[in-house]
This record gives C-alpha cells, sequence and structure tokens, in this order.
C-alpha cells in the first residue's frame, strides 16, 4: 500500500509538470508600460491667428490692491500670460477685465481651539490643552470679462459671487493674551498675507479658464499608456514585446510643434497589423482569451489615438468596452479620445502638431485703434465717492476746481472744493456747521487740505475769489484784529466790496457773516454790520458822500445790504470816481 502511494505521487508530480504547467504558460497578465510623448495642448475656443495679441486690465479700487501689498502690473504679471499669444499694454484685439470688488471681512476675533495638525509630526492627542489664536473670515466677488475690439463679449464668468469665503487664523499661541498682543502688533501684515492668500486661488482659476480657452500649451512629458502581454511563459510574450518597442520608438519621435512624419505611420503600421492578427479566433468568452483581446484592443485605440486616426481610435475603443473589463485605464483612455475628438470638431484643427511660431506671426502695426470700455471707471468713481462720504461731502454736494494759495511761497495746489447743501444755501466756514471741503486733486488718493490761516492766504474755486485780510468784525465784542477770510465780490482800484466769513477760530459773537467795504489800497476795512450802520441808508448815504447823486439815492433806500445790491453800488461808485 505504502508503494502504491509513493507510485501515485509521482504520478501526480508528473502530470503536473507534463499537463498543468502548459497550461500554465497560457495564462494572460499585462504590463502597463508608459513612456512620455510630446504634443500640442489645443485652446477650446481659438482665436483667428490673425487676431492674437491682447490686454489685460483689473478693475478694482486702487485702495484694494494696496491692503494687499500688491499692483496692477504685478498680478497681470503672474496669473495672465496665454501661450502661443502676445500680450501687449493696452489695445489688443481682445482684452480680458478682471473685476475684483471690495474686500468682506469679518472682525478679527481671539478664539481657542485644537492646535493646528504638523504636517510633519504626530497628530494632536486628545488631552491636549486648546491654543488660542485669531481668526479672520476674508470673501470678494470676482469677476472675468472678455471683449473683442468689436465690443462683443467673447465670454463672462461670475468666478466668485462673494460668498466662497476663507477663513484664516493666526499663529497660535498658549493663552488669548498672547493672541491679541500678536495681533495689535502684526496684525496687519497677517491681513495682508490672508487677502493675498485668499485672491491668489481666484486668480489661479482664472489663469486657468484663460489657458484653456485660448493659449497653446507645450506638452512633452504627458505619458502614453499601452498594456502589454507581460506573462514571459506565453508563446506570444516576446512578440507582443517587440512590437510595444517598435510603437514606443516611433511614438517618442513625435514633436509639439512638427507635424507627424510619414515614416511614423510606416514604423507603426506592421504593428497595427500584427494586433489585429493576435485577436483573429480569440473567444471573448474564455476568460484568458478576452483579456490577451484586450490587450490588443486597447494598443490599437491607443496606438490609433496618438497618430491622430481618431475614427479607428473610436472604433477599437467601442470594441473595447464591449470587453466591460472594467479598466480604469480605458475610461482615461475614452476620456482622451472622446475630448480630442470633440475639440477638433469644434475648432476645426485636425492635429496636435504644428507650429505656433509659424501660424501666429505678431505684427504691431495691425493693431486696432480701440479703448476698451472697462469697470475701472466706476470702481475709482466709488473709491472716490466712499472716500468722500468718510469726509463729510455729502449726497447733492457740488464740486468745483480751484486752487489753494499760500503765504510762505510754494506753489498753488489745485484742489476740488465740495460745497454741501445747506440750509440758508450759503457758504459756511464755521466750525460743525463748514459746508466747504477741500481735497487734493489727485484722483483716488486724494486728502483732504485743511485751511489754515497759518500757511493759506487764499484761495478759488467756481470764479469765486477769497482772500486773508486782517480785520475785526463790526458784531465781534473785541476790536483786535486778526487773519480772517474774505471773498472778493468786486474790486477796483477805488472801492472793494468783500464778504467776511467766521471760522472755527471765530470770538465768542464773531459767528455772523458780513459784507465789508474797503475805498482804495490804504483805506482800512469797514464792517457794514457796525455801528455807523446801524440805521442802514443813512450810514450808507454818509459812506459814499464824496458821490452826490449816489449818496442821494443810498439814502433813499436804493440799495439794500445784499450781494447784488452792493456790487451795484460798488459799480455806480467806481464810475462816479473814473469821472
Amino acid at each position: 500500500m505504502k508503494l502504491f502511494c509513493n507510485q501515485l505521487t509521482v504520478l501526480l508530480i508528473l502530470f503536473a509538470f507534463f499537463v498543468i504547467n502548459p497550461l500554465e504558460g497560457q495564462r494572460v497578465g499585462f504590463d502597463t508600460e508608459t513612456f512620455p510623448i510630446s504634443y500640442l495642448e489645443l485652446p477650446t475656443h481659438p482665436v483667428d491667428f490673425e487676431y492674437t495679441a491682447y490686454s489685460a486690465s483689473i478693475s478694482v479700487r486702487p485702495d484694494q490692491l494696496r491692503v494687499m501689498g500688491t499692483n496692477e502690473m504685478n498680478l497681470l504679471g503672474e496669473y495672465v500670460d496665454i501661450p502661443g499669444l502676445t500680450k501687449v499694454n493696452s489695445n489688443g484685439f481682445f482684452h480680458i477685465e478682471i473685476i475684483l470688488d471690495n474686500f468682506n471681512e469679518s472682525d478679527a476675533e481671539v478664539k481657542s481651539g485644537a492646535p493646528t495638525p504638523s504636517r510633519r509630526g504626530p497628530a494632536p492627542s486628545r488631552d491636549q490643552k486648546p491654543v488660542h489664536f485669531v481668526e479672520v473670515t476674508i470673501g470678494m466677488p470676482v469677476a472675468l470679462k472678455i471683449t473683442d475690439y468689436n465690443g462683443d463679449v467673447l465670454f463672462e464668468s461670475l468666478i466668485n459671487d462673494g460668498t466662497d469665503t476663507r477663513t484664516y487664523r493666526s499663529r497660535e499661541f498658549s493663552n488669548s493674551a498672547g493672541a491679541r498682543t500678536h495681533w495689535n502688533r502684526n496684525g496687519s501684515n497677517d491681513m495682508r498675507s490672508f487677502r493675498n492668500r485668499y485672491l491668489s486661488e481666484f486668480f489661479e482659476e482664472i489663469s486657468k479658464v484663460l489657458v484653456e480657452r485660448y493659449g497653446y500649451r507645450e506638452q512633452t512629458n504627458i505619458s502614453a499608456v499601452f498594456e502589454v502581454l507581460g506573462n514571459r511563459r506565453h508563446p506570444s510574450y516576446d512578440a507582443h514585446q517587440a512590437n510595444f518597442q517598435i510603437v514606443k520608438e516611433a511614438l517618442s519621435q513625435l514633436k509639439y510643434n512638427q507635424p507627424i512624419p510619414e515614416e511614423i505611420f510606416d514604423e507603426v503600421h506592421p504593428v497595427i497589423e500584427f494586433w489585429k492578427d493576435e485577436m483573429k479566433g480569440l473567444d471573448p468568452e474564455e476568460r484568458q482569451e478576452r483579456r490577451l483581446m484586450y490587450s490588443c484592443l486597447f494598443n490599437l485605440a491607443t496606438t490609433y489615438y496618438w497618430i491622430e486616426d481618431l475614427d479607428n481610435a473610436v472604433k477599437y475603443l467601442e470594441k473595447l468596452e464591449e470587453l466591460d473589463m472594467r479598466s480604469g485605464t480605458v475610461g482615461y483612455l475614452s476620456n482622451r479620445i472622446h475630448s480630442t475628438r470633440s475639440l477638433f470638431e469644434s475648432t476645426g484643427f485636425t492635429t496636435k502638431h504644428l507650429s505656433i511660431e509659424e501660424l501666429i506671426v505678431f505684427d504691431e502695426s495691425t493693431l486696432p485703434e480701440v479703448t476698451y470700455s472697462t469697470e475701472q471707471d466706476l470702481m475709482h468713481l466709488r473709491a472716490r465717492e466712499d472716500r468722500l462720504a468718510a469726509e463729510g461731502v455729502r449726497e447733492g454736494a457740488e464740486e468745483f476746481s480751484g486752487f489753494v494759495y499760500y503765504s510762505d511761497g510754494r506753489d498753488p495746489l489745485r484742489c476740488k472744493f465740495y460745497l454741501n447743501p445747506s440750509r440758508d444755501g450759503e457758504l459756511s466756514l464755521l466750525h460743525g456747521e463748514s459746508n466747504l471741503i477741500v481735497m487734493v486733486d489727485e484722483g483716488p488718493y486724494f486728502i483732504r487740505t485743511p485751511l489754515g490761516k497759518t500757511v493759506v492766504s487764499g484761495f478759488t474755486f467756481d470764479d469765486r475769489k477769497f482772500i486773508l485780510e486782517d480785520y475785526s468784525p463790526g458784531m465781534s465784542v473785541s476790536l483786535r484784529s486778526s487773519p480772517e477770510f474774505m471773498e472778493v465780490l468786486y474790486d477796483s482800484e477805488n472801492i472793494q466790496v468783500l464778504r467776511y466769513y467766521p471760522t472755527s477760530e471765530a470770538s465768542v459773537g464773531n459767528t455772523e457773516r458780513e459784507f465789508v467795504m474797503r475805498k482804495g489800497a490804504d483805506d482800512d476795512l469797514l464792517s457794514l454790520h457796525g455801528r455807523r450802520f446801524l440805521n442802514w441808508n443813512r450810514g450808507l448815504s454818509r459812506y459814499v458822500e464824496d458821490c452826490d447823486d449816489l449818496s442821494n439815492r443810498a439814502g433813499n433806500g436804493e440799495f439794500s445790504r445784499n450781494t447784488e445790491d452792493l456790487i451795484q453800488l460798488a459799480k455806480l461808485y467806481d464810475a462816479c470816481m473814473r469821472e
């Protein structure tokens, strides 16, 4: 019996060696082989080759970029660069406008919580003490608009409506006092960093959109993927490996900037026929044969794809998908084939191997004479309005250009004068009631300019002239003269009519506007509101008594104490003195 068992064992070993082992050689396994391949990634929305120069700008309030510590030139240089096309300063054939609204930022709050996990260290334990930090949430609406030189909008997208926010935290501290002290000292730097981090996300998204829609990207390190028979005991192993090497050497010669050479088609043709012949007679119902069919079909579809015979690529892809092998590489190949075919159909391209340098020749003389209408002016206007409102300029204020003059010899300063509405419709310079606001005329960067009497000698706006004169108001309790602002209503060598405006430096009782006259350059200023004019008609008649007819008319009450009548009086007096 023992002898019989030994003989049976020997027979089983011989059976496994001579029968099972040859069958094992028919099993089909794959080696996923890859190698780099070169081609040109084409744009999804190409512009005509004659109109490839573009310009770009950012429409944003200047203060928004300033709080980031950057400027428009830096952002456009870093994020707006379309490969294959030419960027010009202004009048491109199409214009890219990035529109940024205001930052929406929460108040900085000191909070506590679990420490931020270290990238390299161990995860924090449950027993670890909480840390303290300052937390801020930031948002900003961001939009992209692309317009051609005819004024047609080529593309418009709201990248972020402002609700896509990010929350940032400062350095972490063991107590809230440390976090608060850090923020008081470094909060402005942290906020600058947070804003940059936030906005860079959306600029990167914009950059990706621009490149995908209009750019020509040189791809030199994308992998071609093949499923090659990898079972060394299979009788066709050497043939599959040899044919893969032929395809690899052929496709590796592809250049992104050169058409596919005819020699490559000739080199891969025998390999294509080899894979077709290998599938003849294979039974897709038999597992190992179906796997070999999968390898051949996958490699056929892949080869046809890379030599840009998309009809055959689709044909063998469909046969491959019928095998239902559920391979991720099939999905990857399917996406590449169908997206390329769709791209060719929508753009008119027929190849990913062409020289953009030869097709696109930039000639600056062909640039259109166009000025693009953007949101920038509106952004500057909004910034200006907000700044003016912060300085007290109210709705309905009148705006005038003018100059401020200085007593220390410096050049006159061009300014903007804003006159707020008032109850009586008059100008007031009185502290707490002044409705005149003066701003340096430097666009959105203007600042308020005080009308200090120690340095300012006068100012002009809207054909109105104001001077600084030593004056003691007629209704003042003090007889001492001091520099006061006067508006020149009429001025000649014979007579001046002025109007005094009290300011924040006015003494008690010196809070009313007054009309003032002066005869000749050497005469003293005379308030028309003092004791000499308690009887208005008599006082005015005596003041111009050196002109008989005018004196009589004044005594008869023809002139009231208002701007129009006093200017008329001065004109008549001036004419009388010239006779």
